[in-house]
């Protein structure tokens, strides 16, 4: 063969080797930049870099500028928005709302927020997790809500009509996980020792400065090893017990741990406790299924008188200035009752639920969350171990009647209701979802 077609010919094959090579390459070089980019993006890298404002980065990275939910719905099927819960700034979303019967959008629909407020009737206030909330007494409304974000410890107020929010603290205190808050906005935050001991720390001062900057948090650490606590938040009186290693005392003092008192001891502990604002002291064993429970009032003498006895699945919710109670009791089934006094024969209210998801409102009304389907046998166990979470309706109850009216017809709640409280005007109720430990508000009335 010519050498110079030999040479030309080996030239050919060696560019066309080449070639080859350079669109393996090629691909295989997309392929892996196309996985480096996934990896990154689930890593959050180019993402943008979060920016602290008023409010605190944490809550704005979970909520959007102003407080209000402008993603996409999250709960239930998704329905009609009625109007006010979408829109911009001037008309910003709540939640999109499933509608049940006829209602074509002919005539005003339930569930409009009123000309007063700025919020939806149903607010997700804060979807990150939160240690503790309260309603806070002010001069200019009855439904600012205080609430402590439970990753920072930061305190944080929402107005309940305008939606505005303010951080009151920049005191750093991670991983709070219970929170009390009282009428006048004083907290006490709970956490963890690095050897996982309970450390219970009361700030005395939630004070703003001038300018709405915010303040370090200013207190005490109370004693070591509190575990359950209650709070009259009218008073700021706490009630709390520690393990004796014989078993349960329980003690109240104020709220700075000054004049302690030790006003109770048990052999046995697992006991709930109440700090009503008449200064009543109320305990209960925690539920469970099938099990016989008791519930207690705490005399001034330090005599125990029986509230409930030997009712399994006992859950009570007393009412504070009032001799009315509510328990529920779960032997298979779940039912919910009433009593006015002690020894009264009790009243079966018509809706089916824990008690600890009623809350009491103006004179004999009762606020009740319910599941919106049939809990299984075994509810509480799995409901308190969170093994199991059911979607709640609201609904109201007279009890010296006995009658109920859902409040919350083809308006979901905001997911498994927990902690309800009602604000001093008995027109707002703020609770968490189980599931995620985020804050919603409810509005009862138009």
């Amino acid at each position: 063969m010519d050498a110079r077609k030999l040479t030309r010919y080996v030239l050919l094959t060696l560019l066309l080797v080449i070639l080859v090579m350079l669109l393996f390459w090629y691909f295989f070089l997309r392929a892996k930049t196309g996985d480096i980019a996934e990896t990154s993006a689930g890593r959050g890298l180019g993402s943008a870099t979060p920016e602290a404002g008023s409010v605190g980065s944490t809550h704005e990275n979970n909520t959007a500028a102003g407080g209000f939910d402008t993603g996409a719905g999250s709960l239930g099927e998704p329905g009609v928005t009625f109007p006010g819960t979408r829109g911009g700034a001037k008309n910003p979303r709540g939640v999109d709302l499933p509608v049940t019967g006829d209602w074509t959008g002919s005539s005003t629909p339930p569930f409009i927020p009123g000309p007063a407020f700025k919020t939806p009737r149903l607010w997700h206030i804060e979807k990150g997790p939160v240690a503790g909330f309260g309603f806070i007494r002010s001069a200019t409304t009855t439904a600012t809500l205080y609430y402590v974000e439970r990753a920072t410890g930061y305190i944080f107020s929402a107005d309940a009509k305008t939606g505005d929010f303010v951080r009151i603290s920049n005191t750093l205190q991670p991983k709070v996980y219970d929170a009390l808050v009282s009428n006048d906005g004083a907290v006490i935050l709970r956490s963890l020792d690095s050897t996982g001991r309970p450390v219970t720390f009361a700030a005395t001062s939630t004070k703003r400065s001038a300018d709405g900057t915010p303040q370090p948090l200013s207190g005490i650490v109370l004693e070591r090893n509190i575990g359950e606590i209650a709070a009259n938040v009218a008073s700021k009186n706490i009630f709390y017990l520690q393990d004796t290693g014989s078993g349960t005392a329980g003690y109240t003092a104020q709220w700075d741990g000054t004049k302690r008192k030790q006003v109770f001891t048990s052999a046995i502990g697992g006991w709930r406790l109440f700090y009503l604002s008449d200064d009543q002291l109320i305990i209960s064993q925690k539920a469970e299924d099938n099990v016989p429970g008791y519930a207690y009032r705490i005399e001034k003498s330090g005599q125990l008188t029986p509230l409930a006895r030997d009712l399994r699945g006992l859950d009570i919710s007393p009412r504070s200035g009032s001799a009315w109670v509510a328990y529920s009791t779960s032997d298979g089934a779940l039912t919910l009752y009433s009593r006015q006094g002690d020894g009264v024969q009790p009243t079966q209210l018509p809706v089916k639920t824990v008690a600890e998801k009623c809350v009491w409102g103006k004179g004999t009304l009762l606020f009740c969350a319910a599941p919106v389907s049939t809990p299984k046998p075994g509810y509480l166990h799995n409901w308190y171990t969170g093994a199991v979470h059911i979607e709640d309706a609201w609904w109201k109850i007279d009890v010296s009647t006995g009658s109920a009216e859902a409040i919350s017809t083809g308006m979901v709640t905001g997911g498994d209701v927990q902690d309800p409280v009602m604000d001093a005007s008995g027109n707002f109720i703020a609770f968490r979802d189980a599931r995620d430990q985020s804050l919603w508000l409810l509005r009862i009335t138009p």
